[in-house]
């Protein structure tokens, strides 16, 4: 299980960048997370970057609003964006919170997404 609650953990695998985010986002360090994110995209081209939410026990409107930004930010270099190992209780507070639903993929968890992202 991921330990570390300040930074995101990089893996490629199989043409796509898999990344785990820390258990809290917000400041310098989501900051930081996008741009190492950006970099890697412009040095190698991926079939998809895989956001692996499954640490984040808690998301505010704020924080997801900037997880749609980062989606985004990953579609314009040219990969497919997923979101996986979203929690049902940050789930039931984003429904509850009417939270804007994006057109990114979502899965249960980074192997589906790695199998999915094969057929798209």
């Amino acid at each position: 299980m991921f330990e570390d609650t300040r930074s995101a953990v990089f893996t490629t695998l199989d043409q796509c960048l898999i990344t785990t985010l820390p258990s809290s986002l917000g400041g310098a360090a989501s900051d930081a997370l996008l741009a190492q994110t950006l970099e890697r995209c412009s040095r190698q081209r991926f079939r998809a970057v895989i956001f692996d939410l499954s640490p984040i026990e808690l998301l505010d409107i704020s924080e997801w609003t900037w997880l749609i930004t980062l989606a985004d930010s990953v579609k314009l270099m040219g990969s497919t964006p997923w979101f996986v190992g979203l929690r049902p209780a940050v789930v039931a507070t984003l429904v509850t919170l009417n939270a804007p639903m994006p057109k990114v993929p979502c899965a249960l968890g980074v192997e589906e997404a790695l199998t999915e992202s094969r057929v798209r």
